[in-house]
């Protein structure tokens, strides 16, 4: 089964109990249950998503079937006994049931498990403008977070949304929020969210907002629960590099293209002649070479200056010059991903031959475990989250905040 052992848990919705003994894999010769296939997309700063196929016998069936269980997968590196959880969340459904007629090493046949990561829990949360009030007693337009530091502020969305500092009923049960570690001293951000953000779309903001590799976040299983986090991309590049040459890039794609803007002209909520107006230049692609291409930002949302410069900076993000690219790389014995190098950490990669090593974040990974082929994992890196990930939710994510800029409060 190649160089790593998959073991699968089952919980409660907590994450605090576990619902059934270890599951290895199945074994037909022995009629020993177990899982004959998991397939695992962890993603950074996005929930990922997996599946188990598992022998559906009577005390699997029953833990599966459990409103909210979680899976838990552990992966073991074989010649190092080292021990990394690849994945955890909940089960969505389990698939048709139960087909008997897959599998006959044990007489039950097998399930189809589908689940997410525990991240998905930000996507079912919204951000309130006050979490201290119910949604129908809200006093407050908007939640706002003025010159505050991004880890702080993220930390803070979380808590106040849905860990224990959320009112009772919009608590995840179990969830415990990590102590902060002084990430981005000196970095500070500011944003407002209407009461239509939901916390995941709100917590990328903040990460992207902060700069550079941003920050990450994640909810992982701990001894006694679940945890969420809050991390700094860890910076391999010295270490980690990925090139055509050395053999272990399987695909690659690179693209560039011009701006579509290197100047926003802003617009806030006042109408007429007097209507505040500010100007934000992109002077990076200026001092490219790029010529002047103007756009205009309605940001009648803005509560402030500073929130009129952030909607101006925003678009001149997304349609000033971009260069990107992603990547498929291949696990060696030397560089082994979630071992070597985690999920959302910096590492360098040479996206055309000939050309300069660049940063990267490991964007995610697809697993497949199967008992004819063992592991399987490729790992993704890249510059853009959004275009790996889901290209579609990224274009539905710019729709949202451009509406979210015309909306004002709601």
């Amino acid at each position: 089964m190649g160089r790593s052992r998959y073991e699968v848990l089952i919980t409660n919705a907590a994450g605090t109990t576990i619902l059934t003994d270890p599951i290895g894999h199945a074994d037909p010769v022995t009629n020993t249950p177990g899982h004959s296939r998991i397939e695992l997309k962890p993603r950074h700063n996005e929930a990922g998503f997996g599946e188990l196929q598992v022998s559906a016998v009577p005390w699997i069936l029953s833990a599966v079937q459990t409103p909210d269980a979680r899976l838990v997968v552990r992966r073991t590196d074989e010649p190092s006994g080292q021990v990394a959880v690849e994945f955890s969340g909940p089960i969505e459904a389990p698939e048709n049931a139960y087909n008997i007629e897959t599998d006959g090493t044990d007489g039950y046949g097998t399930v189809k498990v589908k689940c997410t990561d525990d991240r998905v829990w930000c996507g079912y949360r919204l951000v309130y403008p006050n979490p201290a009030q119910a949604a129908t007693a809200q006093t407050s337009a908007k939640y706002a977070i003025a010159a505050v530091n991004p880890e702080t502020a993220m930390y803070a969305l979380a808590n106040l949304n849905l860990g224990p500092g959320a009112l009772a009923a919009r608590r995840l049960t179990g969830l415990t929020m990590a102590a902060g570690a002084s990430l981005l001293p000196g970095v500070t951000v500011s944003a407002s969210f209407t009461r239509d953000t939901i916390l995941s779309d709100a917590l990328r903001e903040v990460s992207r907002l902060a700069g550079g590799a941003g920050l990450g976040y994640r909810i992982v299983q701990t001894s006694s629960g679940m945890q969420f986090q809050v991390f700094k991309p860890q910076d391999l590049t010295a270490s980690v590099v990925f090139s055509r040459p050395m053999g272990n890039i399987r695909e690659l794609t690179y693209a560039a293209s011009a701006p579509t803007a290197t100047v926003a002209v802003v617009g806030d909520a006042t109408a007429g002649i007097g209507r505040v107006i500010k100007e934000r230049i992109n002077t990076g692609a200026h001092s490219s070479g790029w010529a002047r291409r103007e756009v205009f930002v309605d940001a009648r949302g803005a509560a402030n200056a500073g929130e009129l410069d952030q909607a101006g900076d925003e678009a001149l993000k997304e349609q000033g010059p971009q260069t990107r690219f992603s990547a498929r790389v291949i696990e060696t014995p030397q560089l082994r991903y979630g071992f070597d190098y985690p999920l959302g950490a910096q590492v360098s990669v040479q996206p055309y031959g000939g050309g300069p090593f660049v940063s990267a974040l490991v964007l995610g990974a697809d697993i497949t475990v199967t008992p004819d082929r063992g592991e399987v994992v490729e790992p993704i890196v890249g510059t853009d989250n959004d275009l790996l990930a889901d290209a579609k939710a990224a274009e539905i994510r710019k729709l949202w905040r451009t509406i979210g800029r015309l909306q004002g409060a709601l």
